[in-house]
């Protein structure tokens, strides 16, 4: 059964209607279904026919008046099951910043008009395109749950415009130079260092890190298992999870399928590995009793004998060899990747080929390192193009 009802405001004559919806199951109670706003009798009479047949289908959603920050919670409960340790922290934080925006606000009641001045505001406070992505990404999972589950009729962050970052070549060559890296004579002098002043195995991961260009957490997660040392290959399919606390390290699979995949090395890190891996099995020995032997290459030799080693145990003893080697460039454990990437792009490289070995599809500082290095080669090119088409000219 359905009922119009005409009433007044200051803005004019207006109706509103009510439709029957059958029994609430949750309380017992008549369910109705209530619009208003409509202009006309004919308006109003055609907004009941839609309800009435989308009752009749079963597709009608009775919109709850569940508040963004209640739901988002219940969401978050399911949607950490089945996620990585490290995005559960980013997601949480994100979330957290979500509901300063529409927590208060009931979910069915945030338009997408609404959702995009939120977009827009992240852009206009200077959030990175990815920054901006990342809370884009937590906002369209949580909406198009909650109209998976009929709670809303439309989903706000559908058909949303994203900031987008426009680059000129000069852009990325400016930003290249702003990326801290070690230059082929700066990598050798800081080698050098560890070699004769490094801690245990100082030298070896910051080699084998500069000759692969693998990410830290791939580099601790390394196992023995994972190297064919006949065919001289890498296999890359985990990292390492830690939380500062080697007892609750975790070896998680990479965040994207890109990140998996398999490298060749030359016989000197092959050689290097191997005198590396006799040196790890006289550790084992010394210690047998205490040694956890889980087939870490480059396993912890102190305490925790045979864990992981941790990524920021990795900085500490960069910022210390860097300062014996009289280095002062800002430079990372991570900054060995772009390293890899500057001396890849000399040794003639494709940029697709460098970003196949790293692990990722598309990457904006690889791309930049790429383009400052090649950039002199680029140069020369243009000069020998030059010169060959003199005799047309003359």
């Amino acid at each position: 059964m359905a009922y119009m009802n005409e009433y007044e405001t200051k803005k004019g004559k207006f109706y509103k209607i009510t439709v029957s919806a059958g029994i609430n199951p949750a309380t017992g109670k008549q369910r109705q279904i209530t619009r208003r706003g409509f202009k006309t009798k004919k308006e109003a009479k055609a907004a009941i026919n839609q309800i009435e047949y989308e009752l009749g289908l079963g597709t009608f959603v009775h919109q709850a008046n569940i508040k963004f920050e209640d739901f988002a919670e219940e969401w978050f409960k399911t949607y950490k099951l089945s996620v990585k340790p490290s995005t559960i922290r980013t997601r949480s934080l994100i979330l957290q910043q979500v509901n300063e925006v529409f927590g208060k606000a009931k979910i069915k009641d945030i338009t997408r008009r609404n959702y995009q001045m939120f977009i827009n505001e992240l852009n206009d406070a200077g959030y990175k395109k990815n920054s901006v992505s990342q809370r884009h990404a937590v906002c369209r999972m949580i909406f198009k749950k909650a109209k998976q589950m009929k709670i809303i009729n439309e989903d706000p962050t559908e058909n949303v415009t994203l900031p987008k970052e426009k680059f000129t070549v000069e852009d990325l060559e400016s930003k290249a130079e702003s990326v801290n890296y070690l230059e082929k004579e700066e990598l050798a002098v800081y080698l050098k260092t560890a070699k004769e002043h490094g801690l245990e195995s100082d030298y070896e991961i910051n080699t084998f890190q500069a000759y692969t260009g693998m990410r830290s957490g791939e580099v601790c997660a390394l196992k023995w298992s994972d190297i064919d040392f006949e065919e001289k290959t890498i296999r890359i399919t985990k990292t390492l999870y830690c939380d500062n606390n080697l007892n609750n390290y975790e070896i998680i699979t990479p965040k994207t399928k890109s990140s998996i995949r398999t490298i060749e090395v030359d016989e000197f890190i092959i050689d290097m590995l191997l005198e590396y891996r006799r040196q790890q099995n006289v550790l084992k020995m010394k210690y047998r009793n205490e040694y956890r032997d889980e087939g870490f290459v480059f396993a912890n030799a102190n305490d925790y004998k045979g864990y992981p080693r941790l990524t920021q145990n990795m900085l500490w003893r960069m910022g210390r060899l860097l300062k014996l080697a009289g280095m002062d460039k800002g430079i990372k454990p991570h900054s060995l990747r772009h390293t890899h990437t500057s001396l890849l792009a000399e040794a003639g490289v494709s940029l697709p080929e460098i970003q196949e070995r790293l692990g990722h599809k598309d990457d904006e500082i690889t791309t930049s390192v790429y383009l400052h290095t090649t950039k002199s080669a680029r140069n020369k090119s243009a000069e020998k193009f030059s010169d060959l088409m003199k005799s047309v000219r003359n």
